[in-house]
């Protein structure tokens, strides 16, 4: 479901997505891995761009994280990177079931990637994110 509203030339939104890969043009929004609050599935790869109001940064908290642990990551992750494209600069990769610190954009877009590998499954995460200039 994706909610615009177009006020004096600002875009106002609230988007809230389950899919796997979306890109998102909303002031705050809601993102979940694929099923959540069920397992997500083997060989999932789920791209997102947030995209918010220029002149704004994106700060995305997390309210619940289970991601298969491991110490480089290396399984099932989500990495979170400060633009627009898998080439950005890398903000985080992150895994393990410690709810992670909010991450904060540079700039006003916010590129993450979820995969998952062949063997097991958990719950996954879900995280808000929100549009600000003073993060």
């Amino acid at each position: 479901m994706i909610l615009k509203l177009l006020a004096f030339g600002i875009l106002l939104g609230f988007s809230h997505v389950e899919a796997c890969g979306w890109n998102f043009t909303a002031n705050k929004g809601i993102l979940k891995s694929p099923n959540y609050p069920g397992h997500y599935d083997n060989n999932a790869h789920c791209v997102w761009t947030i995209t918010t109001e220029p002149g704004t940064r994106v700060r995305l908290a997390f309210d619940s994280f289970e991601v298969e642990q491991n110490e480089s990551c290396a399984y099932d992750s989500i990495v979170i990177r400060d633009g627009n494209d898998p080439t950005a600069y890398l903000l985080g990769k992150l895994c393990g079931s410690a709810i992670p610190s909010p991450v904060t954009s540079s700039g006003n877009v916010m590129y993450l990637e979820f995969t998952s590998d062949n063997v097991t499954e958990h719950l996954g995460f879900e995280a808000r994110w929100t549009a600000g200039q003073n993060y």
